[in-house]
């Protein structure tokens, strides 16, 4: 829950919507947090990183005993949304 908190106060909301999928795991004792995020599909791929690597750097300053830091970015436009919303 803590964790969660930490990730929403690191994502830039006005980029990256919908953290899902957040793991956290242990890797020869040290910690590892994994999760997805979705952002803008029109953006470029070194565009995606930045946000990326933004969001990680806020995430260390937050929780500064995470080890790895894996952030999968999902492209808005993979994304299904059902007729009528």
């Amino acid at each position: 829950r803590r964790l969660m908190l930490l990730v929403h106060q690191a994502q830039d909301s006005d980029q990256v919507a919908n953290v899902h999928d957040l793991r956290l795991t242990h890797m020869g004792g040290t910690p590892l947090v994994s999760f997805h995020c979705i952002i803008d599909g029109e953006l470029s791929l070194a565009a995606a990183h930045e946000i990326a690597t933004d969001m990680e750097r806020r995430l260390r300053t937050c929780a500064p005993k995470l080890d790895r830091i894996l952030i999968h970015t999902d492209p808005s436009a993979l994304i299904v949304m059902p007729e009528g919303n």
